[in-house]
């Protein structure tokens, strides 16, 4: 999990599950199935792997032009691994998008929900273990960037919160669908408004001795 070459292997994975895929959609997909929505074979056929090839491109950029990038090292392998579950999650959901293309039967909602709380599941995982950097994933405050030990004590509740947020969205996602959709986006603003009071209140008690 944390080779930072697995995206590309995913890439060459889902780029050969659209050849195989592309001869048997038909022109425009209806990912409700059928066929007719204006969603051209071409384009479900390229997005994700394409999505995947920008996102691995970057992930290995940032450290390089970060001006934090000296952090990077001390959590280099949670910083891989958190990107290669990201790909390998883009990689499943590539799969079932094209198997609802030819006709498998399968909810395109439902599988997109479970990928979101299986992302949250990953992100929170290992949030705590993220290095202060400007670009990369951590709660990125004013407050949690001038001291380490606000930042430390912000992800460490980032994780938690985001874990919680995780399961219960990988759990809605399969006994009620749409609530846990009418759910998942007002959680995750709360959360982040959390997050950031809980820093300013840290950073100001820090200061104040």
């Amino acid at each position: 999990m944390r080779s930072r070459w697995l995206g590309l292997v995913v890439v060459a994975i889902t780029l050969g599950f659209s050849l195989w895929a592309y001869p048997r959609l038909p022109g425009e997909v209806n990912l409700r199935g059928g066929a007719g929505d204006g969603t051209s074979r071409w384009f479900i056929t390229t997005l994700i792997p394409v999505m995947i090839v920008v996102i691995w491109g970057i992930h290995a950029l940032l450290p390089r032009i970060d001006p934090k990038g000296g952090n990077y090292a001390k959590f280099i392998e949670t910083y891989w691994r958190i990107g290669n579950g990201s790909f390998l999650v883009l990689g499943a959901l590539h799969v079932v998008v094209l198997g609802i293309g030819v006709g498998w039967d399968l909810d395109l909602n439902r599988a997109v929900m479970v990928s979101a709380g299986i992302l949250l599941l990953i992100y929170g995982n290992y949030m705590r273990r993220v290095q202060p950097t400007w670009f990369f994933i951590g709660i990125r405050t004013p407050w949690t960037l001038s001291s380490e030990t606000v930042w430390r004590r912000t992800q460490r509740t980032a994780s938690w919160l985001l874990v919680l947020v995780g399961v219960v969205t990988l759990v809605g996602s399969l006994v009620a669908l749409r609530l846990a959709s009418a759910l998942v986006m007002p959680a995750l603003l709360v959360v982040a408004l959390v997050l950031v009071v809980q820093s300013y209140v840290l950073w100001r008690k820090e200061q104040q001795g």
